[in-house]
This record gives C-alpha cells, sequence and structure tokens, in this order.
C-alpha cells in the first residue's frame, strides 16, 4: 500500500487506518460482550444444575433420543445446504 493511499481519506471521510482501527475495536467489543452474556447464562446454568441436581436428573430422563438426534441431523443438515449452493456457483 502506497504512503498516499495510506492516509486517503474513507469512505466517511476518515483515514482508512483509523476504519480499521475502529473495526478491530468493535469486534473485540463485540466478542466480549458475548463472553461476557454466554458466561453469566453457563454460570447461571451450572448454579442451578448444582442446587437442584434431581431435577436435572428428572428433567434428562424425561427427553426423548430419538427427537434429540432428528433435531440434531436437521440443524447441522440445514448449515450445510446453503455452503454448498454458495460454492456451487
Amino acid at each position: 500500500m502506497s504512503e498516499a493511499n495510506e492516509h486517503a481519506p474513507g469512505p466517511h471521510g476518515h483515514p482508512g487506518t483509523h476504519d480499521e482501527t475502529r473495526g478491530r475495536v468493535g469486534m473485540w467489543l463485540f466478542i466480549c460482550t458475548e463472553i461476557l452474556l454466554f458466561g453469566g447464562l453457563f454460570l447461571l446454568y451450572s448454579a442451578y444444575r448444582f442446587k437442584h441436581p434431581a431435577d436435572f436428573h428428572q428433567a434428562s430422563s424425561d427427553l426423548n433420543r430419538f427427537d434429540g438426534t432428528l433435531n440434531t441431523i436437521v440443524l447441522t443438515t440445514r448449515k450445510v445446504r446453503p455452503k454448498r449452493m454458495v460454492a456451487a456457483r
């Protein structure tokens, strides 16, 4: 990249290097908020599972393995099909 292009205004009138920095900061901010959100959810799940083990054991015995397997197969194949369609272009 030449020095002239490096300091050229970006799409919003800012130099290109600032846009890259903002993008990186924004991505790290997003990742950190996701870690906080899902970390809190897993912590809450663990606390309830530790506090009520009999209820979790009862609930797990009520699950249907066939339905769970079928659901997993459907969800995974739904993700593969769009990838194949894009690759076929």
